[in-house]
């Protein structure tokens, strides 16, 4: 097996979950606004710029070389609601937006430090939330700043799950995470979402005590092994708040028994891979 033992220090796993959640598709209209079915990598850096209590333009300063990867803990379920609010309309006039959200949305979170550079500014307001909270250690980088506040449960501002009313609660996470650093001729099993430029091939396979059924790419899927391309998934944003890259996805349905099997394209360094501790696969982007 060719990857590094004894884990990796610079990545922190984070469970974050709610009652009902919603990460609004920027083309969608007041006739119903869709979501996506995990948060956008934007979204995961607003989070981590909250909890240490940055402004909109500073996460995305400090951020902009933190690498994700995403776990649904829960089936993905949704529903259409319909708000009253100002949403598309006149200056003191209300008006009803129909709105996908998210039931229950539970997820596992990746993140990777190993790019990210450290900044005085941001250690010392760091270490000023952490002695307000009775704690007097001073981290000196980023990644040990924020493991810190994660373990004790603080956060600047209130978190919610894309709207105010859908708080978010979180729980990091000991998780030890191997490094895959050189090609192999196999497939890895992923429980996480992966970007389809990152894969060389994948099947998916039932998981089941009858004889097993899988296809790939190229081979019609039965309607028992079903899985899931998320298109133009952002993992970029601007000051402007537009996002401004975007991938495809691979994930799993997790409510099916089935395996997601993925052999990996390793020439490109914009991805990064590790095993966890069950050797399910992770890959960040």
């Amino acid at each position: 097996m060719n990857y590094k033992k004894g884990g990796i220090m610079e990545v922190l796993v984070l469970d974050i979950k709610s009652k009902f959640g919603v990460f609004n598709k920027p083309y969608s209209t007041t006739g119903g606004l869709l979501t996506y079915r995990i948060p956008p990598k934007p979204t995961v850096i607003g989070l981590l710029g909250a909890i240490i209590g940055l402004s909109f333009e500073e996460s995305l300063a400090l951020f902009s070389d933190v690498k994700i990867g995403i776990k649904p803990l829960n089936p993905i379920n949704y529903t259409s609601v319909v708000f009253n609010c100002h949403y598309g309309g006149r200056k003191n006039r209300m008006v009803n937006v129909r709105q996908q959200i998210l039931i229950e949305p539970h997820y596992r979170v990746y993140i990777d430090f190993r790019n990210t550079s450290d900044d005085d500014r941001y250690l010392n307001k760091i270490s000023k939330i952490l002695k307000r909270n009775n704690i007097n250690d001073k981290p000196n980088n980023i990644f040990s700043s924020l493991e810190k506040i994660l373990k004790n449960g603080i956060s600047y501002y209130s978190l919610y799950m894309g709207r105010n009313d859908f708080p978010l609660q979180y729980e990091l996470q000991d998780h030890n995470l191997d490094i895959i650093s050189s090609q192999e001729d196999k497939f890895y099993n992923s429980d996480s979402v992966v970007p389809h430029n990152a894969c060389e091939d994948f099947q998916v396979e039932e998981v089941s005590d009858e004889p097993k059924r899988s296809f790939g790419l190229n081979i019609n899927e039965p309607n028992s092994l079903k899985f899931h391309i998320l298109r133009d998934f952002p993992i970029d944003q601007n000051e402007d708040r537009e996002y401004t890259n975007t991938e495809d996805l691979v994930m799993k349905s997790i409510s099916k028994s089935i395996n997601l099997k993925v052999k990996l394209d390793l020439s490109q360094d914009k991805y990064r891979h590790y095993l966890d501790e069950s050797d399910k696969l992770v890959t960040v982007f």
